[in-house]
C-alpha cells in the first residue's frame, strides 16, 4: 500500500510545491507506514514548511 501511494505521490505532480497541501495526508500516511524513502521524506517536510506543520 505504501509503494502504492508513493508512486500515486510521484505521478500526481512533478514536485510537492505544485500539489501544496493537500499532499500532506497522503505523505504522512506513507511515513507511518514506514515506507518513506527519502523522495517522500523531502516532499512531506517540504510541505510541512511551506504550510506549517
Amino acid at each position: 500500500m505504501g509503494s502504492v501511494l508513493a508512486e500515486l505521490e510521484r505521478l500526481s505532480a512533478y514536485s510537492s510545491f505544485y500539489t501544496g497541501v493537500a499532499a500532506r495526508g497522503r505523505l504522512e500516511l506513507i511515513g507511518k507506514l514506514g515506507l518513506a524513502d527519502a523522495e517522500m521524506e523531502r516532499r512531506l517536510a517540504l510541505v510541512q514548511q511551506r504550510f506549517g506543520g
